[in-house]
């Protein structure tokens, strides 16, 4: 019976956080939906893309609730965030 079945099920640990922290660098692009290898124009594209769409004073304008407007505030703060790692981290790399 050796490729017979447990009959006790295999328990798996389940960890709160990983084994290694993902780079932070790499989440920024994959939030801006663009590869890392991608000229600065096509990320500056995307970044300008989503601040039309997320940023407050264009969710007042299009007449969203107050709910809305605070998530897109959120949204658009991590997208800000991701932008200036990118460029600082480009600067850094000319």
């Amino acid at each position: 019976r050796f490729f017979s079945k447990s009959r006790h099920p295999k328990r798996t640990r389940i960890f709160k956080e990983p084994f290694f922290q993902e780079d932070p660098l790499s989440n920024a692009y994959e939030l801006l939906g663009v590869r890392a290898d991608a000229p600065y124009e096509v990320v500056h594209a995307a970044y300008r893309e989503f601040a039309k769409k997320y940023h407050p004073d264009a969710m007042k304008a299009g007449g969203f609730g107050d709910k809305e407007i605070a998530q897109a505030s959120e949204k658009m703060a991590k997208i800000n965030e991701a932008w200036n790692l990118i460029k600082e981290s480009r600067k850094a790399n000319e």
